[in-house]
């Protein structure tokens, strides 16, 4: 099972249209909007692909119930913390001849210690009786407790679960101090840890051994796709196709690479599902809206190749 935690949900709406052209009205020929921030969008992701999911988040205001009944007309199994801080909603342009993309996000909205202290009494009851991983994505909301981060992955550990953590600054910091089984970071947030920049097979190696050498460290580098060492192999896969949509990218990427593990997938099978959903996710406006299909056909066209004793997956 999945538990993805959603502490910094937002409505996340996708407007396309031909170009953006400065000082003009513009009339977007599409118009999509999801329950969104990185939680909900890896919970979307490993619900699309079939895992069994389950997913805890705060939602405030008319903008947070309308992203519960997103979440209810999805079929998402969602447990919800109510805050009386109106969620916020993140927007993203992209433009459909040129595939640029232009994006506005909101901070997250606040919480208060009541709100958090339930946020935290769902979690456990979500874990409770449960086995499998629980995804921690994003950055905590304001008002959330100085080591929150930390008592999220203590709660999981405490039931049994294996973490998965995708955040930067310092809750990227507060988690490696715990030593997840699993941190997927992009290229950017693995320097600001290690404190230098370098290509992404370097900062995945030093990542690695700034967690304590176990587990599975990923770093994701856009076009150069993703780097990651597991089991003392350090294994590369490549983007499938170019999409004008990134927008989830990243976080259909850990759905898929956690839904591989959770369904008992060897580490290289895993990326190679993450790197199909994540490629599916970018042809489709909308973050996690990707077709199933298009990711069963990207999954079987990656292939795996062992060089020189590196593991490399392409």
């Amino acid at each position: 099972m999945i538990v993805a935690v959603a502490p910094s949900p937002s409505l996340d709406r996708t407007l396309v249209v031909d170009e953006v052209v400065a000082g003009a009205i513009h009339r977007p020929h599409a118009v999509v909007e999801v329950a969104g921030g990185k939680g909900f969008n890896v919970a979307r992701a490993a619900h699309r692909l079939g895992a069994a999911l389950c997913t805890v988040g705060i939602l405030g205001g008319h903008t947070g119930a309308f992203i519960g009944d997103l979440l209810r007309e999805e079929r998402i199994d969602a447990r919800v913390v109510h805050s009386s801080v109106p969620t916020r909603t993140c927007m993203s342009v992209a433009c459909s001849r040129t595939q640029a993309l232009t994006e506005f996000y909101e901070p997250a909205s606040p919480v208060d210690a009541q709100v958090w202290d339930s946020f935290e009494d769902e979690l456990g009851k979500a874990l409770a009786g449960n086995t499998g991983w629980m995804t921690v994505s994003g950055s905590l909301p304001a008002g959330a407790p100085e080591h929150g981060m930390a008592r999220l992955l203590a709660t999981a550990r405490s039931h049994g679960f294996r973490v998965a953590v995708d955040t930067h600054g310092g809750s990227l910091r507060t988690a490696v101090a715990t030593r997840p089984d699993l941190v997927k970071v992009n290229t950017a947030e693995a320097a600001a840890l290690v404190g230098r920049e370098a290509p992404a097979e370097e900062l995945v190696r030093e990542m690695h051994d700034v967690i304590g050498g176990t587990g599975m460290t990923v770093v994701t580098a856009g076009a150069d796709g993703a780097w990651a060492v597991s089991e003392g192999a350090l294994l590369h896969v490549l983007p499938l196709a170019r999409g004008g949509f990134p927008v989830g990218s990243g976080d259909c990427f850990l759905a898929g690479l956690v839904t591989g593990l959770d369904r008992g997938d060897d580490a290289a099978d895993a990326l190679r599902l993450a790197a199909a959903t994540a490629t599916a996710n970018a042809l489709t406006p909308g973050a996690a809206r990707f077709d199933v299909d298009t990711v069963t056909r990207l999954h079987a066209a990656a292939e795996t190749h062992v060089v020189s004793g590196i593991t490399r997956t392409c």
